[in-house]
């Protein structure tokens, strides 16, 4: 069909169907072109997708591609801004040929929106208004056309079919036009008029109290957006009645405008020095509301998300018996934003709860000093425990209770949300995890409690983990723990828990260490492949989690990244069953490890030692021989806060507990060391070693030997055995300490 002909047509059905309830009719071709004179009202418009090259979509180009992630609605939408009544829809297949069959034979539907609404709450107005299902791009290229008189903000496009319970792949697609008239402007809220007595009126303003600073910055945007609103204030202040007045009043000011630029993945906020400021005032003043029903932090919808309408909140209480503190025991709830839900101690083991908090939501990145937000800056909700109280969050999120000693604690709670529950200690919860993960599947977020690790992750990647996979990652991560500890040397039954938590957006890197250790919510899908873990490809975990069990005092000049990662090959050769100390495992003994093992040599200063430094002693002496001198460094009373202390220290030790003199060993990497430490090794015969990375520097082994003055043997050395069980508690659990009961 020409264009000619096209326009033709549609110029027919615009008479057609003016006065019409309006039809649909499909036209498919390869032309990419629509009438000379009429403007593409998706050009270059916002995108709304969870998508890889989203702005593709709507670049005017037709070789260029959006890529939808998964998501458990994977529509990609555009935003046209304002409302028109549109005549016809473009939508074009795929057109790279890198991207071969992508997108086609999977049927779609194309959807309208004709008002507006946020990108974040996009999904909450589902089913929005459809124009066609069943739709399906059959070749590379191919234009689908859909005509008629089409009233919409929003063009949205989903495939069909969609279950809702776990994410789906999402539409792989080129290009999106729309043509039509523009009938009405779209929403755009205005901020309140500055008053002329905001900040001046013939006097200093008034911001010496919270309240007096609320209220003035509810009347003055400037005061809002350039000054710390919050200051300084008692923990009773907020409670009291003026405070709740001016939260309220502030919100109700500004709810408008925050509503329009709510933040998540779907609508980043890209940080401007002119708003910075008024969106950190809003962020912690959400914080400050009481009440039964607050206002919910726009965005908070989608992350960290809400809980589905038709489950129905639970009573129930929690008795937890620990012995090691922590912040982060799971009460088995969650607590919908904008909702309060109720709570009770009704017996504690203490004489008072002097340093026992409450907290929604352990994710605790404050993400302030990115440039881009796709959360909220601060997305924790913490108090300290009372007897009886009542708590909501802006935000939502599973509730965790922080104890600071030995306690025994029974709490009722109201009006919590149930997720599945998964506690490897607790028999009847792993028994039963395949009825459980069923019947509690709408919560954003879950905790799974292993022995020694508890875990937050999307829901969606724990109910979609069937119960023997679920056991076996758990475990996993629980004896990567175990041995970890029980390598450095130190207990991990009497250690508190470590504490693992996903999220949007993290304060920095893709994954980092600390209490609680972050990591993207991709990083959740570990706990469902199992294959991935099996073959040591998952070294996220073990990094960070070694972060956190990194012996600092042994930790030499650049070894902030080497020292947390030597547990690695450990784990991966005793758990795993990998030979991850020989070539070509990394970390330290991948191709690019050892060449730089002997550069390192060849370049002759002293610049601390990398992982290939460890992985060589155990090859030499097996990995028993750091391990037993780890625990020495830990409980030495010796001042390691100096390299040199350090270095010395640590080859002093190595030659002990090898017996074999190793100065003219640690010489290759540069090692200065004293007269104390060339006496003490000087007792043991000498050793180094003559194998293919020795024999690639035979000029700087010959120097070093002859500086040294002493015959050293180039035979195999004794083998090291570790003089502890290193694999102490492995696929054990403790005794159970939760106990959700009614």
């Amino acid at each position: 069909m020409t264009n000619a002909l096209l326009l033709t047509l549609v110029s027919i059905l615009r008479i057609t169907l003016t006065h019409a309830v309006p039809s649909v009719m499909i036209y498919s071709c390869y032309s990419t072109s629509a009438s000379p004179e009429r403007n593409n009202v998706a050009l270059k418009k916002p995108v709304i997708a969870n998508a890889k090259w989203a702005d593709c979509l709507v670049d005017g180009k037709y070789k260029s591609t959006i890529i939808p992630l998964a998501d458990k609605m994977p529509f990609v939408a555009v935003d046209l801004r304002d409302v028109y009544l549109l005549d016809s829809i473009h939508v074009h297949a795929q057109n790279q040929r890198s991207f071969y069959n992508q997108g086609l034979k999977l049927n779609f539907s194309v959807y309208v929106w004709p008002k507006f609404t946020t990108a974040c709450d996009m999904s909450q107005h589902y089913p929005w208004k459809l124009v066609k299902a069943g739709l399906v791009f059959t070749r590379n290229g191919e234009q689908i056309v859909l005509l008629g008189q089409i009233r919409a903000q929003y063009i949205i496009i989903m495939p069909d079919n969609i279950t809702f319970k776990k994410p789906n792949q999402g539409l792989v697609m080129g290009e999106l036009r729309a043509f039509g008239e523009k009938i009405q402007d779209g929403y755009v809220p205005k901020l309140p008029k500055e008053a002329e007595d905001a900040t001046k009126s013939g006097r200093t303003a008034d911001n010496k109290t919270l309240a007096s600073r609320l209220e003035l910055a509810s009347r003055s945007w400037n005061y809002f957006r350039k000054n710390d609103v919050i200051g300084s204030y008692t923990a009773g202040e907020v409670e009291s009645a003026g405070v709740q007045k001016a939260v309220r009043k502030l919100i109700d000011t500004y709810n408008k405008y925050f509503v329009y630029h709510a933040i998540c993945d779907r609508h980043p906020l890209k940080k401007d020095p002119g708003t910075a400021r008024a969106f950190w005032n809003y962020n912690r003043i959400l914080f400050m509301q009481r009440g039964s029903k607050i206002v919910r932090a726009p965005g908070a919808t989608r992350n960290p998300g809400s809980v589905n309408p038709n489950l129905k909140p639970s009573s129930y209480n929690v008795t937890f018996n620990i012995d090691v503190a922590g912040s982060f025991f799971p009460m088995g709830g969650y607590a919908k934003p904008g909702e309060a839900f109720r709570y009770q101690v009704l017996n504690v083991s203490t004489s008072n709860l002097r340093g026992f908090r409450i907290r929604i939501n352990p994710q605790t990145d404050n993400i302030e000093r990115h440039d881009q937000y796709k959360r909220w800056p601060v997305v924790t909700t913490v108090e300290d425990l009372k007897m009886k109280g009542q708590m909501a969050s802006p935000f939502g999120g599973p509730i965790v209770v922080q104890t600071p000693s030995k306690v025994n604690i029974t709490i009722c709670f109201k009006n919590v949300y149930r997720y599945g529950w998964f506690d490897i200690r607790n028999r009847e919860s792993v028994r039963n995890w395949n009825t459980e993960r069923q019947r509690y599947r709408s919560t954003p977020y879950m905790m799974i409690v292993g022995d020694q690790m508890i875990s937050m992750v999307q829901t969606d990647i724990g109910v979609n983990t069937n119960r023997e996979t679920l056991i076996w990652s758990t475990t996993y991560f629980d004896n990567v723990i175990k041995i970890m500890h029980n390598y450095r040397g130190s207990d991990y039954a009497t250690s508190r828990a470590q504490v693992f938590v996903t999220d949007q957006q993290i304060a920095f890197g893709w994954g980092h260490s600390g209490y609680p250790l972050m990591g993207h919510n991709s990083w959740g899908d570990a706990f469902n492949t199992v294959d991935t873990l099996k073959k040591g490809e998952c070294i996220g975990y073990p990094h960070e989690i070694g972060h956190n069990l990194q012996v600092w005092k042994m930790t030499l000049m650049d070894g902030a990244e080497v020292t947390n990662n030597i547990y690695i090959p450990v784990v991966h050769h005793h758990l795993l069953g990998l030979p991850a100390f020989e070539q070509p495992y990394t970390p330290g003994s991948s191709p690019n490890d050892l060449k730089d093992m002997v550069n390192t040599w060849k370049n002759g200063s002293y610049r601390g030692v990398s992982v290939n430094y460890y992985n060589y002693l155990a090859r030499l002496f097996n990995e028993s021989l750091v391990g037993n001198v780890l625990p020495l460094v830990l409980s030495t009373k010796e001042p390691l806060n100096s390299e040199n202390l350090k270095a010395n220290f640590w080859v002093r030790a190595l030659c002990n507990e090898s017996k074999y003199d190793l100065v003219p060993f640690h010489r290759l990497w540069g090692f200065k060391l004293n007269e104390k430490t060339l006496q003490f090794c000087g007792t043991f015969p000498c050793f180094i070693p003559e194998d293919e990375f020795t024999k690639q520097v035979p000029k700087l082994v010959e120097k070093v030997l002859k500086n040294y003055g002493k015959n050293c043997s180039r035979d195999t050395p004794c083998k090291m055995k570790l003089n502890r069980n290193l694999m102490r508690g492995i696929n054990e659990v403790g005794k159970q300490y939760i106990f959700i009961h009614k």
